[in-house]
């Protein structure tokens, strides 16, 4: 089983490179290397998230020595891992082997979406500070469980130091559940609910309190939040958005009352507790004024702690509640089906799993039997929906270009919603059952011969594939090297996107890149981005499309045209092009690529 999870990650969880937010982590990271001139940028000059964490200046030591990629690679794939294991760990502490193998695979083919618009996951593959302030806030909740409290401590400071937003959930959560071991005998299970609603009831009005009075610009910076960053107010959220985040409550909701062991039933409890507090906290400053302290902290992000132990919980509950009684049956069934549907109102399908749940026995008998019957063909619906999904993606074009062809294939259902589910919970029985002697033999071996087939889809920001299948070859060019089909992309203003033409480079003249070889029956296919611009000090991706009309070469009328933009420093590309370019090294040592100064391409339109 322990392949098979391997092989899963690697098929739906692809390191994506400098990309998003890790081209700001990385400048943060840069400026520490480097203050003069990054410290000037405009992103770091007035402040910015890098006064609060310890995360750039442990990147940097490590940016140093493996220069960019490397470190980069090594710290998201470190993160991840670390935060898988935290998962299997916390099921392991409370269930048995084979419930925690299958909790490991749940959370590695469900995507960790929470919050809204569809913005951030607890799962990132590409370089920031979340992923492992999240890693280590499981760690330190695993310990709770295990009644460790001070080394459960020690690690969610840990935490609080990368990532003080990220650590706030497991604080909670850790005071929570300390409380609820503590008071028990005098309190009961009431204790911690107390606590959680008068706790709510202190943050906000030490929220409100420590508020500046509005200023004249006050107005401006709110509108500035609500519209780059629309997902921090809930009134924003889609109906979609909300039923992503209610499908962890509810399964936490069943998990509580559920679960056989008292340790995970708190868990579950305390957990929901959590975010509920961060969803209400996040609603007063959606509708009121005076909540800049709680804007600031964005308590919808406790959301992420809350989806991530629904997904650990989710195999013990299942069969708790399925061998139970009748409407244990009901709502097992509408629970897995959920999940498996997270994407496709899979929340409202987990309330309903919820709501019979919590009635249980009150219902009548043949109420019961017809809820069943209806949960039977609900299940079997969904999982003929998910099995068309996955068959119909088997014919589609390639959206990558690593490992062999059932490789490539197999990395495209695994970034399907749904259908990797099923695949999951099919090898899990397969390997786990006992009345099966030769599935994990054979899993085991087919998952260990997939292993050395294609990589983790590393990709650098600039040398990232996206060649439609077709007769090709495809290698990267070293300085010097000369070869046929190098392309180059560039956005135009209008957004379109403009291929250049093969060319044949001869041998000795600097390479640009590394750049790429794509020959498919002698046509050029259209890669992603080789040209990347550059804002200020920051180097962004560009070129979505990836559908241009025609080849055309990069000239001096298309660095014309991008350069209208007044916002643009440079651009960055593999192409000389005579005139006003200089060489120069980057992302790192022996890739050189060719920089355009907008300022002047600009003076010359002008002129």
């Amino acid at each position: 089983m322990g392949c098979v999870c391997l092989v899963a990650w690697l098929a739906a969880r692809p390191y994506q490179g400098i990309v998003l937010d890790a081209q700001l982590y990385a400048l943060q990271a840069m400026a520490v290397l480097n203050p003069f001139p990054l410290a000037n940028d405009i992103f770091l000059r007035f402040g910015s998230q890098s006064n609060f964490t310890l995360f750039p200046h442990i990147v940097a030591p490590l940016l140093a020595r493996f220069g960019l990629e490397s470190a980069a690679a090594a710290i998201v794939v470190t993160s991840s891992l670390t935060l898988l294991g935290g998962g299997w760990l916390l099921s392991r502490s409370l269930f048995d082997a084979r419930v925690a193998w299958l909790s490991l695979g749940l959370l590695i083919v469900i995507p960790g979406w929470y919050g809204g618009c569809d913005v951030f996951r607890y799962d990132e593959m590409y370089l920031n500070a979340r992923v492992p302030a999240e890693a280590l806030s499981i760690l330190a909740v695993c310990l709770a469980c295990r009644n460790s409290w001070w080394y459960a401590a020690i690690f969610a400071a840990l935490a609080a130091a990368i990532h003080p937003v990220m650590a706030a959930p497991a604080w909670g959560l850790l005071t929570l559940l300390l409380i609820d071991s503590r008071a028990t005998a005098k309190f009961g299970d009431r204790a911690a609910a107390y606590v959680a609603l008068g706790g709510t009831v202190a943050v906000a009005l030490a929220s409100l309190a420590v508020s500046s009075a509005p200023i004249a610009a006050h107005d401006l910076w709110l509108e500035t939040l609500r519209s780059g960053t629309s997902y921090a107010f809930l009134q924003n959220w889609t109906l979609n958005d909300w039923l992503q985040n209610a499908l962890g409550l509810a399964s936490l909701l069943i998990s509580a009352t559920a679960l056989e062991s008292r340790t995970a039933r708190r868990l579950a409890a305390c957990c929901c507790m959590v975010g509920l507090i961060g969803l209400a906290l996040a609603a007063l400053t959606s509708v009121g004024r005076g909540f800049d302290l709680l804007l600031l902290a964005q308590p919808w992000r406790w959301m992420s702690l809350c989806r991530f132990v629904a997904v650990v919980l989710i195999p013990a509950t299942l069969r708790a509640t399925y061998r139970r009684d009748v409407p244990g049956r009901s709502s097992a069934l509408l629970l897995g089906t959920g999940w498996a549907l997270f994407n496709y109102a899979g929340g409202a399908v987990a309330f309903a799993a919820a709501a019979i749940w919590l009635a249980g026995t009150n219902l009548r008998g043949e109420v019961q039997s017809a809820l069943l019957k209806g949960a039977y063909v609900i299940a079997c619906a969904g999982a003929l929906m998910l099995l068309g999904f996955g068959l119909q993606a088997i014919p589609l074009d390639f959206d990558n270009n690593v490992g062999p062809v059932w490789g490539q294939r197999l990395i495209d259902i695994a970034g399907l919603d749904g259908p990797p589910v099923l695949a999951m919970t099919l090898a899990w029985w397969l390997t786990m059952s006992a009345r099966w002697r030769i599935a994990p033999l054979a899993v085991g071996v087919g998952a260990a011969a997939a292993l050395p087939g294609w990589p983790p889809a590393s990709t650098r920001a600039s040398t990232s594939l996206g060649i439609r299948q077709c007769d090709m070859r495809v290698r990267e060019l070293a300085r010097g090297d000369s070869a046929v089909g190098r392309s180059a992309l560039v956005r135009r203003p209008s957004g379109s996107v403009d291929d250049a033409r093969t060319q044949e480079l001869p041998v000795g003249q600097p390479v640009g890149g590394p750049a790429l070889l794509a020959v498919c029956d002698d046509r050029v296919r259209p890669p992603q981005p080789v040209v990347v611009i550059a804002r200020q000090s920051r180097v962004l991706n560009v070129a979505e499309d990836s559908k241009p009309d025609y080849p055309k070469r990069l000239s001096a009328g298309i660095l014309h045209d991008v350069c209208e933009d007044p916002t643009l420093a440079f651009v960055v590309s593999g192409e000389e092009i005579p005139g006003y370019v200089r060489l120069a090294e980057w992302p790192g040592g022996g890739h050189y690529v060719f920089l355009y100064d907008c300022r002047q391409y600009r003076r010359d339109s002008i002129g």
